[in-house]
């Protein structure tokens, strides 16, 4: 098989995916929602620890995550006080390795 043929087999595949409906179902879908490539960073690794299993699942909790760490996560996780802080967590559960 040549390159030229595989790079065309490869493009045409690339443009025939729906990547806007495949974020549904991968964590991915967060980091996108942020503009700064720190609340990005934060977000992508965040969602990475924690997407395994049924994407609902993981997906609900990443929700209330990042709702407690509101527009900044990076802000959030660098002003982090465990005293002060901690208790936006408080029932907050997910299984973890």
């Amino acid at each position: 098989m040549s390159d030229l043929y595989l790079k065309k087999a490869l493009d045409r595949l690339y443009s025939s995916f729906d990547f806007e409906s495949r974020k549904l179902y991968d964590p991915v879908e967060f980091p996108h929602r942020y503009k700064t490539s720190k609340d990005m960073e934060v977000v992508a690794f965040l969602s990475a620890l924690f997407a395994y299993g049924k994407v609902d699942l993981f997906r609900s909790f990443l929700e209330k995550v990042f709702a407690v760490m509101s527009i900044s996560p990076y802000s959030f996780i660098m002003e982090f006080d465990r005293k002060k802080d901690s208790m936006y967590f408080t029932g907050l559960r997910y299984r973890f390795n």
